[in-house]
């Protein structure tokens, strides 16, 4: 082990304190998103003919990142691909190459990933799979955590729905 990494929620100022006494560095801020299913609104143009949405496997995705951020440990690939067996995964398709993909635990309403590749964007993609994801969810609400501040496309996007930042939480590592 080279460090110890947490994530916690900016409001609990005194877990705040205590990991920067035990010697804990802030290195990232993030926003977290949490809305109410049924407050969501899918005005995005339908999809092509030559797109599909189908389930796949997580492994199917390893190797397919479009993100444009860093995610955060809980949220990356390798996380992901280590994860729960609960996390299902669906991606649109042309003509049998992933442009766009979902990760997301369908009982917790919880979306671990979500991106469509540069050249693919603005066209509906994301909006149309993340209104399919829903459809496979059985939750009141979503919830998008660990969205970088500076990761603007992704704040917007899910202010489009609309979704706006619940909240904030900080990064801390504390190098060993």
């Amino acid at each position: 082990m080279k460090r110890y990494l947490l994530e916690v929620l900016q409001h609990n100022t005194s877990a705040v304190n205590l990991y920067r006494k035990l010697g804990f560095e802030i290195t990232r801020e993030f926003h977290y998103f949490v809305q109410k299913t049924e407050s969501l609104k899918f005005d995005a143009k339908p999809l092509m003919p030559e797109h599909r949405i189908q389930a796949m496997s997580i492994a199917d995705l390893s190797g397919v990142d479009y993100s444009d951020f860093t995610s955060s440990w809980q949220n990356g690939h390798q996380s992901i691909l280590r994860g729960s067996t609960a996390l299902k995964a669906l991606a649109v398709t042309l003509k049998d190459e992933i442009i766009a993909y979902c990760i997301y635990e369908p009982g917790s309403g919880d979306i671990a990933s979500l991106a469509v590749a540069q050249d693919h964007r603005r066209s509906g993609l994301g909006t149309q799979l993340l209104k399919s994801v829903l459809q496979a969810m059985y939750t009141e609400a979503v919830k998008v955590i660990n969205i970088p501040l500076e990761a603007e496309g992704a704040t917007a996007f899910l202010g489009s729905l609309p979704m706006a930042p619940s909240g904030k939480q900080f990064e801390m590592i504390r190098e060993l």
